[in-house]
């Protein structure tokens, strides 16, 4: 199965060959860095380590929270 068919799977309580395996929540800049100059090859970037430390590939859309038409507080 591909990563995604596997996850809708699972979303769906349907049978899959395994469950997916990824890190729900990202790595910081500052962890990434210091893996990079702890040894971790310059030509893995960064939206593929996960691969590289064998979880299944998730691309992740970051979103803003707050756009600037979004009603604010009266202050």
């Amino acid at each position: 199965m591909k990563n995604t068919e596997r996850f809708r799977a699972v979303l769906n309580f349907e049978s899959t060959d395994r469950l997916p395996v990824i890190e729900w929540a990202s790595w910081w800049n500052d962890t990434v860095k210091r893996w990079y100059g702890e040894g971790l090859s310059q030509e893995i970037p960064w939206d593929r380590i996960q691969t590289h430390f064998g979880l299944d590939y998730i691309q992740r859309i970051w979103m803003p929270l707050v756009t600037p038409d979004c009603p604010r507080p009266k202050s």
